[in-house]
């Protein structure tokens, strides 16, 4: 799949409503294409609309073949990602990305993000339990985490809990005087949240 940056604005979402079992995100090489997106397995069903690319896979019983979808995105657009129905693996490399937030509607097994600087507050959302989040940001960017059904294993740079079974919230050092931050939302309990600088 191949998608010309023609009809798109500055701002771009996309949604994929998953029976994925694997989502790759990373940087495309310079071009005029918006996105290129390879596809293991059934392909989905793909749309643009209003400044949205939607990757729809079709539910079907008794289909289990694995599903994966490896999405190069151009780096002069900003980037708002949707997954709905849960995801397996999500690999999200945006370093060089215009990054403008992440949600998560179903869950994620494992999750790992290399995320760039900031422009204002970006959230990323997670609705569903997660075995591993892994989130690595520039080193000197806050972050707070707000978390709700409890963190089995946290390690916020150099704070780490274990067996947190409350709702918690914590944030690293100058998140409020800081206008270009991250927040993490989780709702639905975690057994291991990394989140570190580098």
């Amino acid at each position: 799949l191949n998608l010309a940056r023609s009809g798109f604005g500055q701002q771009v979402r996309v949604v994929a409503e998953t029976a994925a079992t694997r989502l790759q995100l990373r940087p495309a090489s310079p071009g005029a294409e918006l996105v290129r997106a390879t596809f293991v397995g059934p392909p989905p069903d793909v749309r643009t609309s209003d400044g949205s690319v939607t990757m729809r896979y079709r539910r079907r019983l008794l289909d289990t073949r694995s599903r994966e979808i490896d999405a190069q995105l151009n780096r002069d657009a900003s980037w708002s990602i949707e997954v709905d129905g849960g995801i397996t693996d999500l690999d999200g490399d945006l370093r060089e990305v215009a990054f403008g937030g992440l949600e998560i509607r179903g869950g994620a097994n494992h999750l790992r993000l290399r995320l760039p600087r900031p422009n204002g507050t970006v959230r990323i959302a997670l609705t569903g339990g997660s075995s591993e989040l892994r989130i690595s940001r520039p080193a000197d960017v806050p972050v707070a985490v707000s978390a709700r059904g409890g963190v089995a294993h946290l390690r916020l740079d150099d704070v780490r809990r274990k067996a947190s079974g409350t709702d918690l919230r914590l944030q690293t050092k100058r998140y409020e005087a800081v206008p270009d931050r991250y927040l993490l939302e989780l709702d639905g309990s975690v057994a291991h949240l990394t989140v570190s600088g580098s």
